[in-house]
């Protein structure tokens, strides 16, 4: 996919903000809600290659669908939204987000 630079930042400051408001709402929205918000993020980030954050968001997606909602999802949306500014687009990049991100949450 071609996108110039200026489009490709104003898609990453849009996910950002996303990100912001997720972690705004924490505990005023159900799991639902937020499943949909992760995975509106999640398919953005994938159709303008941002594959660390797609994973990432995934990885919460599912994180989310096996607690019952008994996640903590702060230390995944701070990855996410360093992964938003990620420039390392490879699979490496986003395995190390997710190793990081589970060493945060289960130690």
């Amino acid at each position: 996919m071609g996108i110039n630079e200026d489009a490709l930042l104003t898609i990453r400051a849009e996910l950002a903000s996303r990100i912001d408001q997720i972690a705004e709402k924490i505990g005023q929205i159900h799991s639902g809600q937020l499943a949909d918000e992760i995975d509106a993020i999640r398919r953005v980030a994938r159709d303008y290659g941002l594959d660390a954050l797609a994973d990432l968001s995934h990885g919460l997606e599912s994180a989310l669908g096996q607690s019952n909602g008994s996640i903590t999802i702060l230390p995944f949306l701070d990855l996410m939204r360093d992964a938003v500014g990620c420039n390392a687009l490879d699979e490496g990049a986003a395995a190390q987000l997710l190793t990081v991100a589970n060493q945060r949450l289960y130690g």
